[in-house]
């Protein structure tokens, strides 16, 4: 659950500031107020963005200009991950118990 979420204030292609606020349309409103119409904001929440990276065509990169900033993820997504990984290793910690109680098995009734 976001309670804020974060923007980044864009003059052409660089991140001029970092700002929380409520809505796109206030970020916007604001970006515009202090940088003119050349500016613009865009939500970076996911994003651990600086001042002076750059954001070219709305995707997010270092200051360099070529290495793409990764996306982090939100704690829901987190969450998902690692309840898939847990489900998957109880699955296979059963298949492997069967598999040792068979050998067990068949060593005991002397089949090996």
């Amino acid at each position: 659950m976001i309670v804020h979420q974060v923007f980044a204030q864009i003059v052409d292609t660089e991140i001029r500031n970092i700002i929380v606020a409520d809505n796109y349309e206030l970020a916007n409103q604001l970006s515009r107020m202090i940088y003119g119409d050349t500016g613009s904001a865009l939500e970076c929440t996911q994003y651990p963005v600086s001042i002076g990276d750059k954001c070219i065509d709305r995707v997010f990169y270092f200051k360099d200009g070529l290495t793409p900033v990764p996306r982090k993820n939100t704690a829901e997504e987190d969450s998902l991950v690692a309840k898939t990984k847990v489900d998957y290793l109880v699955e296979h910690q059963s298949d492997v118990e069967l598999d040792i109680d068979y050998r067990l098995s068949m060593i005991e009734l002397g089949l090996v």
